[in-house]
C-alpha cells in the first residue's frame, strides 16, 4: 500500500469517527427481571405491608401470579454501638400458590447506591443452595447479615425473577 493510500484511509477513518452523536445508534433496554418492593407497575407485582401477629414487626410482601414473597427483619444481633455496626437477622418466606413448583435461591445483600455485596454470615440451607417449593407450600430462609450501613437491599430469586427488599430506605 502506498503512502498516499494510507493517508487517505487514515483521513476517512478520522472523518468517520467525527459523525455527530445525534446520528449514532442508541440501543435501549428496559430490564424487568426484578420486582422491587414499593415500585409497583400496572399488571405486575403488588407490594404491601403487614405486621407479624406475634411480634408486631413490619413485614413487606411482594405478590405476583400466585407467588408471595415476604421479608422482615426479626432482630438485631451482635451490635457494637461504638462502631455503628450491627448484624441483622431477617426472614424471607416464599409461599407458592402458582400451580407449579418454584426454584428459590437467596441472591444476597447489597449496599444501596454502590451495589457492593455485604458479607452474609448465615443462610439456612446455605447461600448457594437452590430450594424447591412445591405448589401450595412455603419455604422460609433465615439470613444473618452485618452491613456497615443501615441502608441496604436483600434479594431472593424465584424461578429466575429477583424479588428485592430495601432495608432502611423510605
Amino acid at each position: 500500500m502506498t503512502r498516499p493510500m494510507k493517508v487517505l484511509i487514515g483521513l476517512l477513518l478520522t472523518l468517520g469517527s467525527m459523525v455527530p452523536v445525534s446520528h449514532a445508534q442508541v440501543i435501549r433496554s428496559d430490564v424487568e427481571s426484578a420486582f422491587v418492593w414499593g415500585q409497583d407497575r400496572s399488571g405486575k407485582a403488588v407490594s404491601s405491608t403487614t405486621s407479624d401477629p406475634l411480634s408486631g414487626e413490619k413485614l413487606e410482601t411482594i405478590t405476583y401470579q400466585g407467588i408471595t414473597v415476604t421479608f422482615g427483619i426479626h432482630l438485631a444481633v451482635n451490635c457494637w454501638r461504638d462502631f455503628n455496626y450491627c448484624c441483622n437477622e431477617s426472614k424471607i418466606t416464599v409461599v407458592n400458590h402458582s400451580g407449579y413448583p418454584l426454584l428459590v435461591k437467596y441472591n444476597g445483600s447489597y449496599e444501596t447506591g454502590t451495589g457492593k455485596p455485604i458479607k452474609t454470615k448465615k443462610v439456612s440451607g446455605g447461600t448457594k443452595k437452590v430450594h424447591e417449593v412445591k405448589n401450595d407450600s412455603a419455604e422460609a430462609l433465615s439470613v444473618v447479615v452485618c452491613p456497615s450501613m443501615n441502608v441496604f437491599r436483600q434479594s431472593v430469586q424465584v424461578n429466575g425473577t429477583d424479588y428485592v427488599f430495601r432495608v432502611g430506605e423510605t
